[in-house]
């Protein structure tokens, strides 16, 4: 029947990538658009799920997200059995997985919601016979009509759409931590067609100051949590009126401005990435990489960690207020109209005004928050498991000095050997210390109880592979990808300058760390095989500032079971710009040492940088370590500037280069059932 030159074949053209936008009208617009960026050439399609009369109630209730947005999260495959369906890893979540070829990382998801809410209740109710005067600048004239009390409005706005917020910050808190929400649209300037629409008049000016009122109160809220927002307002209005291009039916916005919707929402994902990875994933691949299913040293616990909605409240219980949980403003309608205006007046009054300070941007982010030293790590014996990394905190997050002082002298030295290791397989003895110890034996011990060790490759070697690097590269991201987590689109440092490695150095690099020697040690400090998720080289020029990215504090949002190294391709002292740690007992460390050392180190336990060079410029080699599972090869990726996949399983390699060769666009790997292993990890036991 294959075989019959009549049958119709059919061919997969491409693989889009799918923008889910849920809500009110306003996402109908958007239906059956396919799209493709200029900047990774990568096609998106959209698949919205209209809900009618989809308001703020609706989104949030009683503690939880409202039945009808679970069902539509359902429909869509978002959501299942109350969790973010991307995250499972049982028998069937694996199998449908594979079998799509998608990678499993959080879907991009816009909620469209508020607008009637603006429209229904705070036009009707309050404004028909008041203006409104806004205690920030603004295009709008004042009507003539009494001015309601700014602080009466915005506590009533506050009240009513909170429940956006704090549904948006459980999706984000399940594991949908691509979901956007979007402002309210400007009003249309047609005035007998809004009382056509509406059966009220209400003056354009007014209107479109309680839309500034909504969409600044949105902005606040979800950067004070750290939702993203979508602002389509500066690319639509001109002088805070809509332009008629983009102006439909009196309530709805353009094909057009839809377009451009899409279009923030895709710049946005592509620069912000740390927070795509997918935890359990990486859970399940150190699990089957290692036989082990404890995660007692799972630092990621301590962030975020990804769970179930909670239950809804019983019709029996008393019913809660629908606004967001401890962190957000309290209910403003618990009180009685006259004692809640007089204790919002002054509250509101100073929120309003920090609202007019802050400038208005397309898409609100989260803050940069400097973290904290970590406390000593409780150490484990050399029989248990090393430990997970974290996969919450974002890379390079801290600015700021960490509050420690250095230490007299450096703590970690170079295990000293006889003579430099090479490069040949199969491997020649092992060298060894000077206490007569295996040098790979000596830092897996180190490893294991400082969670740094460092090893002497050799000077030889690392004139060679720095012999294959030109240093013509920015730190900008080339090959930012929706399932990488990687740097902006930007460069972050003018002093830092990257390399495009060649084929000969990858497969020079593959040989070497395939090696015996290192696989021994590899399975000695992980407890199973490795492989080289990303490997990148960098030259920092001599600068005076206190540096950038990976030259300023930061602990990294390494994955679980993965972690970093480092090797110095120049001499590397005190004026070049060494690594630096905090270690256990809080005291900073500096590793000095000559063209050849290597240094492996937990980026998420150890506060670190790279500090910035005084006096000399330093190259080294950078190296992101993840277990690697039985019938997957060793190999070394060259993934630009991002760091690691979303998915370990499904990801994305298009424009990057490894060792071995990439034959293929996509890497995909089959996962194996955790049951499975785990009954054959007890039989072997």
């Amino acid at each position: 029947m294959g075989t019959d030159p009549n049958m119709v074949r059919v061919e997969e053209l491409s693989k889009p990538t799918p923008i889910h936008l849920i809500g009110d009208s306003h996402i109908l617009g958007f239906k059956n658009l396919l799209c493709r960026d200029s900047y990774t050439g990568r096609e998106y399609t959209t698949a919205i799920r209209y809900l009618t009369g989809f308001s703020a109630g609706n989104f949030y209730e009683r503690g939880t997200l409202g039945p009808v947005l679970v069902q539509a999260l359902e429909y869509e495959g978002l959501l299942s059995n109350g969790r973010a369906t991307h995250l499972g890893v049982d028998a069937m979540d694996i199998a449908v997985a594979y079998a799509s070829g998608a990678p499993q990382v959080a879907p991009l998801i816009v909620v469209s919601v508020g607008d009637i809410d603006m429209r229904r209740d705070v036009l009707r109710k309050f404004l028909t016979d008041y203006d409104l005067v806004l205690p920030f600048a603004n295009d709008y004239p004042t009507t003539g009509k009494p001015p309601l009390p700014y602080d009466v409005a915005y506590a009533f706005v506050q009240e009513l759409l909170e429940p956006i917020v704090a549904g948006a910050k459980l999706m984000h808190d399940i594991g949908l931590v691509r979901t956007y929400l979007h402002t309210v649209p400007p009003p249309t300037l047609n005035v007998p067609l809004f009382r056509k629409i509406h059966s009220f008049d209400c003056p354009t000016a007014t209107r479109y100051k309680v839309a500034a009122m909504c969409n600044h109160f949105l902005a606040q809220r979800c950067q004070e949590l750290g939702l993203p927002l979508i602002d389509l307002w500066p690319q639509v209005t001109e002088q805070g009126y809509v332009q008629k291009q983009f102006e439909l039916d009196g309530v709805h916005l353009s094909r057009e401005a839809n377009l451009l919707s899409l279009q923030i929402l895709i710049d946005h994902a592509l620069n912000n990435t740390p927070a795509i990875c997918n935890v359990e994933r990486y859970r399940l691949l150190h699990q089957m990489a290692t036989g082990r299913t404890d995660h007692v040293y799972d630092i990621s616990a301590i962030g975020r960690q990804y769970g179930a909605l909670p239950a809804p409240i019983t019709p029996s219980a008393p019913a809660a207020p629908a606004v967001a949980p401890a962190a957000a403003a309290p209910a403003v309608a618990a009180l009685p109209p006259h004692i809640r205006v007089r204790r919002l007046l002054g509250r509101a009054k100073r929120y309003a005004f920090r609202v007019a300070k802050g400038a208005k941007a397309r898409v609100v982010g989260s803050p940069t928050v400097a973290p904290a030293v970590p406390p000593a790590p409780a150490r484990p014996t050399l029989e248990e498991v090393l430990p997970y990394a974290s996969a919450y905190a974002s890379s390079y997050s801290s600015p700021t000095e960490p509050p420690v002082e250095p230490a007299a002298a450096p703590k970690l030295s170079v295990v000293s050997a006889a003579a430099p290791i090479a490069s040949a397989k199969p491997s020649p003895a092992p060298a060894r210390s000077a206490s007569g110890e295996n040098v790979f034996a000596a830092a897996a011990r180190q490893f294991q109880q400082e969670w740094i060790c460092s090893l002497p490759l050799g000077r030889e070697v690392v004139e060679r592979w720095v012999s294959e690097l030109d240093y013509q590269l920015s730190v900008a991201n080339q090959h930012a990808r929706l399932d990488w987590a990687g740097n902006r689109m930007e460069p972050y440092s003018l002093e830092i300058r990257s390399a495009e490695p060649t084929q000969t150095l990858l497969d020079d690099l593959c040989d070497y760390f395939d090696s015996d020697r290192f696989r021994g040690f590899f399975q000695d400090c992980f407890g199973c095989d490795v492989t080289f998720l990303n490997f990148r080289s960098f030259m920092s020029k001599p600068h005076a500032s206190k540096g950038a990215g990976p030259q300023s504090w930061h602990h990294d949002g390494c994955p679980p079971g993965v972690f970093r190294a480092l090797v110095y391709l120049t001499d590397v002292d005190a004026d070049s710009g060494p690594f630096e740690y905090v270690d256990g007992n809080k005291e900073r460390q500096t590793v000095t040492g000559p063209a050849g050392t290597f240094v492996m180190f937990d980026a998420n336990r150890l506060l670190h940088r790279g500090s910035p060079p005084k006096g000399k410029e330093r190259k080294v080699l950078d190296i992101v370590i993840a277990p690697r599972v039985e019938g997957q090869p060793f190999r070394v990726l060259w993934s630009g500037m991002n760091n690691w996949p979303g998915d370990p399983f499904q990801y994305s390699v298009t424009g990057m280069k490894a060792g071995p060769m990439l034959t293929t666009d996509e890497l995909s790997l089959k996962p194996e059932v955790p049951t499975i292993r785990a009954t054959e990890t007890a039989k072997a036991a």
